[in-house]
């Protein structure tokens, strides 16, 4: 590879977030270990803490199908982190809980992360760390607006990051 084009894919924005993201997973997961939480887990159990959610919305926050919500929902409820329940004011929509086990279980992790982040944003002053925060933000709402016009679904399948399966915890596509 000549030093041209060396020089080129370092300057790549694509594989230096790549680089980043494989990092964050490796300090995810060995943080992680004890709680044997995925990433969707973690978010889906962060952001049920927070209140009962519709199961609707919380597949569009976590950017994932339907389907596939359904099969992490029903391994966090296998291990008791969340129960699901209807909706008193609408009898269709059923409702994401967190469970006493899973607010443990969260408080936890998010004492986890926060390690996590701290070790992911060591080279950054604290200035820089909310620049970059705000940077990461611009960059993941640039193109869904243009998305969603080449699709009815609110997110196109192939924008998706993480898919969950039974067989394996996460794969990313």
């Amino acid at each position: 590879m000549s030093d041209k084009t060396r020089t080129f894919v370092d300057s790549l924005i694509g594989g230096k977030i790549g680089a980043a993201y494989l990092r964050a997973r490796r300090l995810f997961r060995a943080h992680m270990t004890e709680l044997n939480l995925s990433p969707v887990e973690f978010y889906v159990l962060a952001l049920a803490a927070s209140g009962d959610l519709h199961q609707s919305a919380l597949s569009l926050a976590l950017n994932i199908s339907t389907q596939n919500l359904t099969i992490v929902l029903d391994d966090v409820e296998k291990r008791n982190f969340i129960t699901r329940v209807q909706s008193k004011t609408d009898g269709r929509v059923r409702l994401i809980h967190l469970t006493a086990h899973g607010s443990q279980v969260i408080k936890h992790a998010l004492r986890e992360i926060v390690v996590v982040e701290d070790e992911l944003t060591s080279a950054l002053s604290p200035g820089e760390r909310i620049v970059f925060g705000e940077l990461l933000d611009k960059v993941s709402r640039s193109g869904k607006s243009a998305s969603r016009k080449k699709s009815a679904a609110p997110y196109r399948e192939d924008e998706r990051m993480p898919e969950y399966s039974r067989k394996k915890k996460l794969k990313v596509i």
